[in-house]
């Protein structure tokens, strides 16, 4: 028996699901410099 079919496993996806729903599509980020990569270059 899979632990989805368990009752209070499906009760927390349901409460789960309208906040993953929620989520920002998440945040872009630029890196400035660090090792590997070059000196920033000025905008």
């Amino acid at each position: 028996m899979g632990r989805r079919t368990l009752p209070s496993v499906k009760q927390a996806i349901v409460t789960a699901m309208p906040l993953i729903a929620g989520f920002d599509p998440g945040t872009v980020t630029t890196p400035v410099g660090g090792h590997g990569l070059n000196a920033a270059k000025s905008r």
